[in-house]
């Protein structure tokens, strides 16, 4: 049965494995950055270009950019400062959470090319990390879906089915 402590656990233990796991680092460059399709990738760009993952704040983030539109080595760069700042503050930032799990969590546990170069990459402790961060969702997910009595046996919704499998699973990620 989950509680509000549980989940408060959850959340400990994602956020040690995200700041463990990704490393400080150089942001990418403004070419590695560049997407140049249209408006909306541009104001996406513009939240992040320049910044370091651990200086992206929620105030960055409000508004939901469509971290769809990063490019694979900014989505990878940044991907645990999403996690982080989800965790931090779900409400305050809408449907972002919903976003960032869904794009973690590939159709059918079969990303297509695109997806598979935004989720390649990434070490065992990344992976982990991931994990984490989707079992954190979850969880939020069931607790507000059920009664306390039932969350033990309710099953996960589809889409942290499919990304946790993908994500456990030896037709995940890259390693």
């Amino acid at each position: 049965m989950a509680d509000v402590a549980h989940l408060r656990q959850l959340e400990d233990t994602a956020v040690a494995a995200i700041r463990s796991a990704f490393p400080s680092g150089a942001p990418p460059t403004t070419s590695e950055m560049r997407n140049d399709h249209c408006p909306e990738c541009a104001e996406t760009n513009a939240v992040f270009t320049c910044k370091r993952w651990e200086e992206i704040a929620v105030a960055d983030l409000a508004g939901n950019p469509a971290v769809s539109l990063l490019t694979a080595v900014a989505f990878r760069y940044y991907l645990p400062a999403l996690m982080l700042r989800c965790i931090e503050a779900p409400v305050k930032l809408d449907c972002l959470p919903a976003s960032v799990v869904g794009m973690l969590s590939p159709p059918n546990g079969e990303p297509n090319a695109r997806l598979a170069d935004l989720l390649g990459g990434f070490d065992q402790a990344q992976v982990g990390a991931v994990r984490a961060f989707l079992r954190v969702f979850e969880t939020r997910e069931k607790m507000d879906r059920y009664p306390p009595e039932a969350f033990d046996t309710v099953p996960a919704s589809r889409v942290f089915t499919r990304a946790l499998a993908f994500w456990s699973g030896p037709r995940g990620p890259s390693q």
